[in-house]
Parts: C-alpha cells; sequence; structure tokens
C-alpha cells in the first residue's frame, strides 16, 4: 500500500521522522557551532561499529560519542587535529586555510573501520575508528560534558601534492583511492603485513605512516601476488578535476581483479583495471550534461527484485531504444514531499505576493556577493569566483574536451575483465543515472580466441532531481547546486542522494528478472521514492536557509556488521560465516535447566521452556535464581512501550507479535494493562514553575481517553498548534511542532511490573521453581559444559549448589558479575509515575523541551536551583491507569550496587523531569507524584551492539542480556528463542545470526 501523500499504486518504503535538531538546541557558549569550510565534498559520517559521529571542522575531526537514545546529536567528546605533510603547502580553495578538509568518509579496510579525510593541500589522513572509540572510553569521558584533544596517532598519512577530493576504500584489496586537483587519481595498496595488526603492534603501523607518495618504478610493477610493501599507482586520463571515485566491492566474493570508477566535472566517466592502471571503459555525457559529483559501484545483489514496470521505476518510463536510454523523470512529481520552488521563495510569496521574480538556469550574470548565506562559512561571492574554487561556470571549464554528441558512447580502452556484473551510479550537477555493465560474448558462437570486448552499457536517466526555482535574491543559493553527497544502504536496496542547497532524495535500486530459457539480461532500474525534508518541515521552519555540508548514513538495526564477514588478517583469506556448532539433545533426556534473573527475559524465558512442545515436568527442572524480587530493577521500573519500529528489527517484529498473542490468551489487557496506543513526538517550549493547588485525581478503570470539557476556543488551539484532538493535555501555546512516530498497528504499551510478574506466576504454575538468592559462581566441568550453580540464600545466607545442565545468564546489567565475560553495563535512569488532574488520552510522547531562562525552583529535595541544560527530552507515558510514567535520560553517577534493592534514587533529578514535563502540560503539574524511582538500564559494550541471545561457546551455556530500554518489548521474542535454543538447539523463529554472544566473547 502506497504512503500518505503517494499517488503511486505500489509497495513503497516507509519513513519515520525519528528527531531533529536546531542548531540553538545543539550549540552554546560553551559548545560553540564548529567552523565549517563550505564547497566541499561530504563531512559527516557515522561508524558502523560504534556509537560514533565525525564532523569535519576545518582542520579537524570533531568526534560525537555517544549518540542519544532519541537520535539527538550530543556535543564532541573529542577534537583530532588532523595533521599536515608538509606545513605551508597552499589550498586550492582557501588561501586563509589550506588545510581544510575537502572530503569525509567512514569504510572498512580488511578488518579495520577508518575515518579518512582528505585535505584541501593534498594531504591524506585515516584513522582507525576502533582507536578513536578505545580512546574516548579508556579515558573515562564518554559521559561527560567537556571535549578533549585526543592524541591519538593516524594510521594512515599521505600527501598527493595537490588538493585531494574523492576518496575510496576497497575492503578486500585493502585499497586507499584518492583523486587530485592534478587531474591524476592515487591507489596504494597497502602491504598486508600493515593492516588488521592488534593494537601492540601499532607503533609499526605508524612508523612509516607519513610519506610522500612514489610512484612505482619502471623496473617494479605492482602485483596482487606481491603485497610484501605498499604498492602506489597512478591513475592517469582524466583532464579535469576528479571529484569523486569509487571501487567496486563485490558482495560475497574473493577476486584479484580491482575495478574503479571515477568521474569529473567535464562529465567524463572512466572504469578502470586498477591492477592494470588503465580504463577498459570511457564514458562521455550528453551536451549540457556534465559535471560529474558523485558515483556508487552497486552489486546487482543489493537490487530489489520486481515484477512489474511501474515497480521497476516508478512510472512507465520514456525509453529511446537507440541510445540505450530509459528516461523517468516525469515519476518526480508522484513522489511524497516533491517540490518544485525553495522553501524561502514560498515564503516571499506568501509575504510579498505570488508575482514575484523567479529565476532559472539561464539567469548568470547577478552579483551576489552581498548576499550572506552564513557568516560562519566562508563563502564565495559571484558565480565567476567559482572558478577559483575548481568549480566550472555554468557554461563549463574553458578548453574542455570535445563532448560526443551521443548521449552514451563506449570506447574500447584495455580489454575488459573476463567476469564481471555491476552497476555504477552516477550524479551530475542536476541529474542522476544509473549505467549497467554486463559482459557478454558477441556473437555468441565466437571461439574464446576470437573473443571481442562485448560490454553493454544502458542508461536510467532522471534529470532535474532536486532541482527548485529560486526567487533572485536566493540565487546564490542556485550557484551550490551539486548532487556531491551519494550513499548507499543495501539492507534496503536505497541510495540517498543530496546536494548542498538543503534536500536529499531516496531512490529504490531496482531489477526484473529476465525470462528463464532466455539470452536477455534482467532488467534493472531505480524508483525516486520520497524527498526529505518534506515541504511540510521547510514551512514550519525545520530548514535553515544555509548549505546542506553532509548527509551521514548509521547502520541498520539488524543487519549490523560482523567482522567475521571480512577478511583473515593472517592470510588475507575471505571468512565465511562460522556455522554454530550443537548438539541436539534427545527430548527424553534429563535437564536440569538454571535461568538466573528475575527480570523480564528471565521470566519469558522460564514461561516460553514450560510452552515449547518438548517440554516434559516429568524429566525437564527448571529453576529461575533472582537475587532479590521478581520485577524489582528496570522490568518494574521502565515505560513499557512496544512499537514495531523498535530495534533490533531481527527480534522486534517476533517479539511484538508475542505481545498481542499473550495478551488475548491470558487477559493481557486488565491484568497487565495491554494495548495498542499513539506514540509521537513532540517540541515544545517551557514555561516557568507556577505554584498551583495540586489536585489530587482519583483513578478510574477501563480506556484513558481525553475528558476534558474545552470550549471550541480551546480546542481550536490544539488544532492550531499540530495536535490531534485527543492529545489535548499539552499547553498549546507551548507546543512548536508534532509528528507522529507510530500508530496503534505499530504501537502498544504494558505495564512491565505487572506483565514481568505475571510471566513469573504463569510459569510458576507450570512447574517453575522461583528461588530468591545471589549467584556466586557458575561451575564448569573440563570440557564437557555447565554443570551446576552456586547461590546465596537471600533469606538464611547459606550456600547452594544445584546441578545444571543448562544455564541461561539474563541477569540485565548484573550479567557480568555472573558471568564476566559478558560485555555488559549498565546505565542508571531515573523516572516519576503522576496521577494527573484530569484522564488523559492513550499516547506516548518523545519530548523535546526548550527551558526558558531562570527555570527551576526550590522544593523538599533541592536547596538550591539546579542547572539545567537548555533543551531537554523527558518521555512521558499515558497508562491505563489514570497515569502517566516520565523518565529522563541516563548517567552514570552511581557504580552499579550489590542488587535492585540497593539502586540510589536521586531525588533531585527525579524533580528534573516533573519540573520538564510540569512545564509544558498542566495536567501533570497539577496531578500528585506517586512514585520516584530508579533503575539500571543493560547496555552492550561492543561495536555490534545488542542485545547477545544464544550460546556463548559454552556447552549448556546460554546468554540473553544487554536489552538496552527494550527489554520489556523484546521479552517475549527472547523468551521463545531462548526454549529454542534449548530444546530445539536453534533458533527457529526468527534469524538471528547479528545477535550471537559467540562474536563478542
Amino acid at each position: 500500500m502506497a504512503r500518505k501523500g503517494d499517488r503511486r499504486d505500489l509497495k513503497t518504503i516507509k519513513i519515520t521522522n525519528f528527531n531533529y535538531q536546531r542548531g540553538a538546541h545543539r550549540f552554546s557558549e560553551t559548545h560553540p557551532p564548529p567552523r565549517l569550510a563550505r564547497c566541499r565534498n561530504n563531512l559527516v559520517a557515522f561508524s558502523q561499529y560504534y556509537d560514533l559521529c565525525f564532523v569535519a571542522s576545518r582542520d579537524k575531526i570533531l568526534v560525537h560519542a555517544p549518540i542519544s537514545l532519541e537520535g539527538r546529536l550530543l556535543p564532541p567528546r573529542s577534537t583530532i587535529d588532523v595533521p599536515s605533510y608538509n606545513v605551508g603547502v597552499p589550498g586550492y580553495i582557501d588561501l586563509a586555510h589550506p588545510h581544510s578538509i575537502n572530503h569525509l568518509i567512514v569504510a572498512d579496510l580488511g578488518l579495520e573501520e577508518l575515518v579518512i579525510v582528505a585535505t584541501d593541500d593534498g594531504d591524506v589522513v585515516a584513522y582507525m575508528t576502533r582507536s578513536i572509540r578505545n580512546e574516548i572510553y579508556d579515558r573515562g569521558r564518554a559521559y561527560n560534558t567537556s571535549c578533549f584533544r585526543s592524541t591519538i596517532r593516524p594510521f594512515f598519512l599521505k600527501t598527493v601534492g595537490s588538493s585531494a577530493w574523492g576518496l575510496a576504500v576497497h575492503q578486500k584489496a585493502r585499497m586507499i583511492a584518492v583523486s587530485a586537483n592534478s587531474h591524476d587519481i592515487y591507489v596504494f595498496a597497502l602491504a598486508l603485513g600493515q593492516v588488521d595488526s592488534d593494537s601492540s603492534d601499532e607503533e609499526s603501523i605508524h612508523e612509516d605512516a607519513a610519506s610522500e607518495f612514489q610512484p612505482p618504478s619502471d623496473n617494479v610493477q605492482p602485483s596482487p601476488h606481491d603485497r610484501s610493501q605498499t604498492h602506489a599507482l597512478i591513475l592517469s586520463s582524466h583532464e579535469a578535476n576528479i571529484p569523486s571515485i569509487a571501487f567496486y566491492n563485490p558482495y560475497g566474493e574473493n577476486t584479484e581483479d580491482v575495478y574503479l570508477a571515477s568521474t569529473d566535472i567535464q562529465g567524463i566517466t572512466y572504469v578502470w583495471d586498477v591492477w592494470k592502471h588503465r580504463p577498459f571503459l570511457h564514458l562521455t555525457s550528453s551536451p549540457g550534461r556534465t559535471w560529474g559529483w558523485g558515483l556508487l559501484c552497486i552489486d546487482p545483489v543489493f537490487a530489489q527484485q520486481v515484477e512489474t514496470t511501474s515497480e521497476l521505476f516508478g512510472i512507465e518510463p520514456k525509453i529511446d531504444s537507440e541510445r540505450g536510454r530509459i528516461d523517468i523523470t516525469l515519476a518526480l512529481s508522484n513522489a511524497p514531499g516533491y517540490e518544485d520552488t525553495h522553501f524561502s521563495t514560498r515564503q516571499r510569496r506568501k509575504d510579498q505576493g505570488p508575482n514575484e521574480d523567479l529565476i532559472d538556469d539561464s539567469t548568470t550574470d547577478e552579483d551576489e556577493s552581498s548576499v550572506d548565506i552564513n557568516s560562519d562559512i566562508d563563502a564565495p561571492g559571484n558565480e565567476d569566483d567559482f572558478e577559483a574554487f575548481g568549480i566550472p561556470s555554468i557554461e563549463g571549464p574553458k578548453g574542455s574536451a570535445v563532448v560526443n554528441p551521443k548521449l552514451l558512447t563506449l570506447d574500447k580502452v584495455s580489454d575488459p575483465p573476463t567476469q564481471s556484473t555491476f552497476y555504477v551510479f552516477h550524479t551530475m550537477r542536476r541529474d542522476v543515472r544509473l549505467l549497467q555493465f554486463v559482459h557478454r560474448r558477441h556473437p555468441p558462437n565466437l571461439l574464446e580466441s576470437e573473443y571481442r570486448v562485448g560490454w553493454q552499457p544502458k542508461e536510467i536517466i532522471c534529470e532535474y532531481l532536486l532541482d527548485q526555482h529560486f526567487h533572485r535574491y536566493d540565487r546564490a543559493l542556485k550557484l551550490l547546486q551539486r548532487l556531491n553527497m551519494v550513499h548507499q544502504v543495501p539492507e534496503l536496496n536505497l541510495v540517498i542522494a543530496g546536494d548542498q542547497i538543503g534536500r536529499v532524495a531516496l531512490l529504490t535500486l531496482t531489477r526484473r528478472k529476465a525470462e528463464e530459457g532466455t539470452d536477455k539480461l534482467d532488467e534493472v532500474g531505480f524508483r525516486v521514492e520520497a524527498f526529505l525534508p518534506s515541504s511540510s518541515q521547510e514551512d514550519a521552519g525545520f530548514r535553515p536557509r544555509l548549505d546542506l555540508l553532509g548527509v551521514a548514513v548509521g547502520p541498520v538495526q539488524g543487519h549490523e556488521r560482523q567482522r567475521e564477514d571480512l577478511l583473515d588478517a593472517a592470510t588475507g583469506v575471505h571468512l565465511k560465516r562460522r556455522r554454530p556448532i550443537v548438539q541436539t539433545r534427545m527430548a527424553s533426556d534429563q535437564r536440569e535447566i538454571v535461568i538466573i534473573g528475575g527480570g523480564i527475559i528471565g521470566c519469558t524465558s522460564a514461561y516460553f521452556l514450560t510452552r515449547h512442545p518438548a517440554y516434559d515436568p516429568s524429566r525437564h527442572k527448571i529453576t529461575l535464581l533472582e537475587a532479590s524480587k521478581i520485577a524489582g530493577g528496570a522490568s518494574g521500573k521502565a515505560g513499557g512501550l512496544l512499537g514495531l519500529w523498535a530495534y533490533p528489527s531481527s527480534l522486534v517484529p517476533l517479539s511484538y507479535r508475542l505481545h498481542a498473542q499473550l495478551a488475548k490468551e491470558h487477559g493481557g489487557e486488565s491484568r497487565w494493562g495491554y494495548r495498542p496506543i499513539h506514540c509521537g513526538q513532540l517540541a515544545a517550549k517551557g514555561r516557568l514553575n507556577e505554584k498551583k493547588e495540586i489536585l489530587k485525581a482519583k483513578p478510574s478503570s477501563g480506556e484513558s481517553v481525553s475528558l476534558n470539557k474545552r470550549d471550541g476556543k480551546a480546542l481550536g488551539k490544539v488544532t492550531a498548534a499540530g495536535l490531534p484532538k485527543d492529545l489535548d493535555w499539552f499547553a498549546p501555546e507551548s507546543v512548536r511542532s508534532y509528528y507522529e512516530m507510530g500508530d496503534p498497528d505499530t504501537t502498544a504499551q504494558v505495564h512491565p511490573y505487572q506483565f514481568t510478574t505475571a510471566m513469573a506466576q504463569l510459569a510458576e504454575q507450570k512447574g517453575v521453581n522461583i528461588i530468591l538468592g545471589s549467584v556466586t559462581s557458575i561451575d564448569t566441568a573440563n570440557g564437557s559444559g555447565v554443570k551446576s550453580v552456586t547461590y546465596e540464600d537471600k533469606a538464611t545466607k547459606a550456600s547452594h549448589t544445584i546441578s545444571a545442565t543448562d544455564v541461561v545468564v539474563s541477569a540485565g546489567p548484573w550479567t557480568q558479575r555472573v558471568y564476566p565475560p559478558a560485555p555488559i553495563s549498565g546505565m542508571r535512569a531515573h523516572s516519576v509515575t503522576i496521577t494527573p488532574s484530569k484522564p488523559i488520552s492513550a499516547y506516548a510522547i518523545f519530548t523535546e523541551i526548550s527551558l526558558p531562562p531562570g527555570f527551576g525552583h526550590k522544593d523538599t529535595f533541592l536547596k538550591s536551583k539546579r542547572p539545567h541544560s537548555k533543551t531537554v527530552t523527558p518521555e512521558i507515558y499515558a497508562r491505563p491507569n489514570t497515569e502517566a510514567y516520565a523518565c529522563g535520560e541516563g548517567d552514570h553517577l552511581v557504580p552499579l550496587p550489590k542488587t535492585t534493592e540497593d539502586v540510589e534514587t536521586d531525588l533531585a533529578r527525579c524533580q528534573d523531569i516533573i519540573d520538564y514535563v510540569s512545564s509544558i502540560s498542566d495536567e501533570l503539574r497539577d496531578g500528585e507524584v506517586t512514585v520516584r524511582q530508579a533503575c539500571y538500564l543493560p547496555n552492550v559494550e561492543a561495536a555490534s551492539g545488542g542485545p547477545l541471545i544464544g550460546p556463548t561457546g559454552v556447552k549448556g551455556l546460554l546468554l540473553a542480556a544487554g536489552h538496552t530500554c527494550w527489554g520489556i518489548q523484546n521479552g517475549p521474542g527472547t523468551g521463545k528463542l531462548i526454549s529454542e535454543f534449548v530444546f530445539d538447539g536453534k533458533a527457529k523463529s526468527a534469524s538471528i545470526g547479528s545477535l550471537d554472544p559467540r562474536k563478542v566473547l
């Protein structure tokens, strides 16, 4: 089914706005906005393994870590001063700041993830993200507001002599490529001994890090078979600046053939055989379609398989068979978010009338030097100034190569590789195109000795992808039009293309299989899915009138990268995914199963073990050990939010479905408050606290809906604020914006304490023995797995040992104390419950509240006013018993205590939460605070994230922990899978290979 606003009758991707940040919220006097360079390539990137975001700030890299659970970018934790190979070398774009970063990427090189920058004075510098992450956490600054200057050394430091722009990394071949304004491409094929070394060997890695580029001598030809030293290759055919290059990194292959695509600002594109250091394809664009800016080389496996032409292209395209061209430009107006006029121009029309002057590409002589787009960014004045920036004028560079009059030409420069099929996604100044290359014999009956080049290109093009009309006063922005930010999200078959004017397009790669038994090729295409930001977001003021300087893509939840999919450090051989060896026991075996932890994971594991078809209470004994009380920690004090949009995606659908089944089977609506709800994100401006009489409302039964009898004027304010009519328990004058994140089809809730204790009771009824006692050891037999568990009884303090054939460790943040190898830590979180002055409707709200000056007050718990951030983000969940739950951000101020009963509650932090939510809701301000509490959330301290579910490598020992804030949501799914691991030897209900504990143990 199509999205709202999508007129196409086809299944498209769903887009949800998770969060946004205004500059005023992100920056302050303590953390001012960074100094950024203009007219560059992409300047921001996410790590795919760690919770890190990198932002280029002139000649520095700002490292943001961690990123908040709400998706907000917190202030930087460290600053990396990018070293210069030759101090004093002039820059190409900005003579005042020659070492400014032109391009920043994050990419895998062998088993290491690198952040790499190319600078205006020709340096190429790379750092291991692992080293950056370790420095942050080793120094204990991960949750400190201060920013420190990094002291880590670069993994790689080279210079190419002139302004460096394009960057590309070949993961399997371990190559780093960079294009420069010398019109050459420099490829560094690193010696294998220099890559993937242990930390103890990092000194040897850095010894030769800084060196000038040296081309290979005539007597020594680089070879893929000789990797004892670093090879340096120069690829020379371009006659203009080369802003973008891309390696073809084939999925699941390990080949000595290495291919690289490159494009220049004259529109010339080459595809290279790197080891032969020469191109085998030379492509040109049609007249007027020059300015090559971005490239991706795409494996066909990452294209979505479709059936119809509409699914393939989004429309019935215009086909030019003679030129091998398929035009899908007309699909633009059908895509959600499409807008042909710039938002500032729309605002001018609204303010000044519809007859304001617009410009198009023919307007080129207006002087824009007086237009100040961003005083903090170094901006050129008029269009002619862009020549000094390496950017040709609208007419194109003088003396450029003659453009072939055909739309697409194919020149045989050298013999093509013998086997390869891939796509090149090419972005230009205004257009995007997909080029399909398939190697075929021509004609088919030729002998191998008569073999000739048979590459067959086909072009799918979409013109004017992000074009918009501009008012003549906004013409300076028009000069920045270039589609130079392009990313691929393979797991979603998605390509993201953005320009510096400030918008991005989401495109789905598609493929329709050819008929079997024919020699026809698979049809390839792409669909324009959507544009961001949407026009409604722009009209609401969420898009600044500034350049877009970077687009970053994080890892796809549920598809996190695993290092064992990469290369063996010693041999360079591609590692296959290791298959776990599990010995499945016969159902008739006697089993003694011990579950450690009485939170939601332990209780649902106990429940589903007793519901497994193989469970026989006469042969299977299940014991649940809990140190203090059932649901004594986060499982009793969490919010209880359930969402199909939660993470990880490999687990969420199963668990969400099981929640509904459990509620239906056991009366969850009345027993633990299960109900579907709405979920939204609300931005508001807080008000100063006012003392009012506290009204104590009596709880009521049944569905909680708003019963406030507002008059028409009050309801009009709610509607004007953009709120749903039944979300009338927020002060309309405080609300700035509202976005729906989930509806009752995708979002629900439970009361966590009631749900967890119900699971324990239902498991106990089926024979589970619940014991209150602290585990002191898990005992193993040499080479034969677990044999027993020893614990201390809570009441008597006596030590007991019980035999075990299977042990499930599900102790939440206390997991590491029970099983030390587990990389699980705890983060404290505070929350409160409030009985509102009036019943409130069924919503879960993620807020972003801007606090006014002087916010806060003294009360019983505070002796003086507490300092507050300018922007705070409490979450508020309405519960069916006329209760509101509110929580704030976590902290690491107090170490994890011995048990849940020893958790220290900071009443001042609880009061902060109360003050925050009261500043935007009269119903909450005038209600009665019933509970102030704290708990610890379990986090996985590993690159792959969490949770960790499955075998540990010790026979009979299973791990189920690290669920962060989604333990209640993912509890049933985890319990179901644990029962399958125990009785079936493998997970059957969901594919959770990415959550395998053995990947991090």
